[in-house]
């Protein structure tokens, strides 16, 4: 998410971020009060909380993220989260589309079977150069 407050552009890791959290949590901008993660949001259980599962997902509807849909956007919510996500991430792959979004600039997308089929290869990469870089 963009923080206008801070001058963060959208897809950008904030320079606020420390492990555990944000380090100027108390002072935190409104737009960052307001955010809620998906797990917050209630698309997940509990047992799915960030901090258990390895990755902190939001939801785009945006088609630079992902043209024609809806797909999760994941970072990782702690050093080796995608590790410990791995399981959960191609579990909810089956269903949805992930844009995995590493802090290095690597972006990867996860997605349904089906998804070669969705979306033509010249789409495809055009997304993927979209993708803005971290």
């Amino acid at each position: 998410m963009s923080i206008s407050e801070l001058n963060k552009p959208n897809y950008v890791d904030c320079e606020h971020i420390i492990e555990g959290g944000c380090n100027i949590y108390e002072q935190r901008p409104p737009t960052c009060a307001g955010w809620r993660c998906a797990w917050l949001r209630g698309d997940f259980e509990d047992m799915h909380k960030p901090n258990r599962v390895g990755v902190v997902l939001d939801s785009s509807y945006k088609a630079d993220i992902f043209p024609g849909g809806h797909a999760y956007v994941a970072r990782e919510a702690f050093p080796g989260g995608f590790d410990t996500a791995s399981g959960f991430l191609r579990a909810l792959a089956r269903m949805r589309v992930i844009v995995i979004m590493h802090q290095d600039g690597r972006r990867f997308v996860l997605g349904p079977g089906d998804l070669p089929r969705k979306l033509t290869f010249v789409e495809y990469k055009r997304a993927y150069r979209r993708l803005p870089l971290v």
